[in-house]
């Protein structure tokens, strides 16, 4: 039940195989990762490196889904209460 919650919490739905259903994108809109993205572009530092990566400079970096990620990680702007919702 508790898987099903967060599921639910995340918007994100599962399609069992042999549903006739097409799946064309399978896409998590979380308010926290929204947030996040929202606030890297208030941040100096974040633009610079985005701006970096779209110029092909910087290749530690990459952007998905106009998010700036370092590697697996979601670079989070110095915002203390969405640091705190992050590892809450």
């Amino acid at each position: 039940m508790r898987l099903l919650k967060e599921l639910d919490t995340l918007q994100i739905e599962v399609v069992l195989p042999g549903d006739q259903s097409y799946l064309a994108a399978l896409q998590n809109f979380s308010p926290l990762i929204e947030q996040i993205k929202l606030h890297q572009k208030d941040g100096p530092k974040l633009m610079r490196i985005k701006k970096g990566v779209e110029e092909g400079k910087n290749k530690e970096f990459s952007i998905l889904n106009e998010a700036l990620w370092h590697g697996s990680r979601l670079c989070v702007p110095n915002i203390t209460a969405l640091k705190k919702r992050v590892v809450k």
